[in-house]
């Protein structure tokens, strides 16, 4: 089972480097969900935020041998208040 999550978030292309502060805080959670949860794989897409389309934006995919992946991560990565 496969998940895509798309998040409302438009990520500067100043700060996306996944290597290094600030962002590397996603692919470090990301690893930790996956361990966690018992997914296969969850992968944080920064997005391009000057492609001007509906879809911009950054995502999450999720794979697992579960049905509840889909679920799972939409209510894991959902916006909430601050």
């Amino acid at each position: 089972m496969t998940a895509f999550c798309p998040l409302p978030l438009l990520i500067p292309c100043s700060v996306a480097n996944t290597l290094r502060p600030p962002m590397k805080i996603f692919p470090d959670h990301m690893a930790e969900y996956c361990r966690t949860h018992g997914l296969i794989d969850v992968t944080f897409f920064n997005g391009f935020p000057y492609a001007d389309t509906e879809y911009t934006g950054a995502s999450v995919v999720g794979n697992a041998p579960a049905k509840r992946t889909r679920h799972d991560l939409r209510v894991h990565f959902r916006p909430r208040d601050p």
